[in-house]
């Protein structure tokens, strides 16, 4: 079988393969560096080493070292955010956010994603309970909605959760939100 490979000291800026879109058997390696292999293609895996730039891109960016697709967003992890005075939530790092309230949260602020997207926001009490949040906001332009017009009054039982589901409308920078109390 022979193998393609592209080797030398000039900088690529694009690959472009064709044809079906599969990987053929006489594909085995693209070397995009001389001395070290940082773009390998085999039958069914892409392997990169080193660092992505993705330029001019309309539906993938890379935001604090993830990859993210505008089209959709997906994570398998719950972020845990420490709870403080004022407490950030980054909605481009994770869809799914908890917070453990041991203490109250003055001001909450809400970071959208890069898209519309589902998003949950998980409030835990401590076993004090009694923890609330008083003023909560968005950035980047954003804005939020509640569902009956205004933020929700949180449960302050110890140790019960509230659960805050947020659909973000990207093409109008809005948050609407909905909670689920007392869990």
């Amino acid at each position: 079988m022979p193998r393609d490979t592209l080797r030398g000291r000039n900088k690529y800026t694009s690959i472009k393969l064709s044809g079906d879109g599969s990987l053929g058997s006489n594909l085995d390696t693209i070397y995009v560096d001389e001395t070290a292999s940082i773009l390998k293609l085999s039958k069914n895996k892409l392997k990169i080493s080193g660092d992505i730039e993705i330029v001019n891109s309309d539906s993938l960016t890379v935001k604090d070292g993830y990859l993210i697709s505008k089209k959709s967003i997906s994570f398998q992890n719950t972020e845990v955010v420490t709870r403080a005075s004022a407490t950030v939530v980054d909605f481009g790092r994770s869809n799914k956010v908890a917070i453990d309230l041991d203490g109250n949260i003055t001001t909450l602020m809400i970071y959208p994603p890069p898209g519309s997207a589902n998003l949950i926001l998980n409030l835990r009490q401590d076993g004090t309970g009694s923890r609330t949040v008083a003023i909560w906001g968005a950035v980047d332009g954003s804005q939020i909605k509640w569902q009956g017009g205004s933020a929700p009054t949180l449960t302050t039982t110890a140790n019960k959760h509230d659960i805050i589901a947020f659909f973000y409308d990207e093409s109008n920078k809005t948050f609407y939100g909905q909670a689920s109390l007392n869990f």
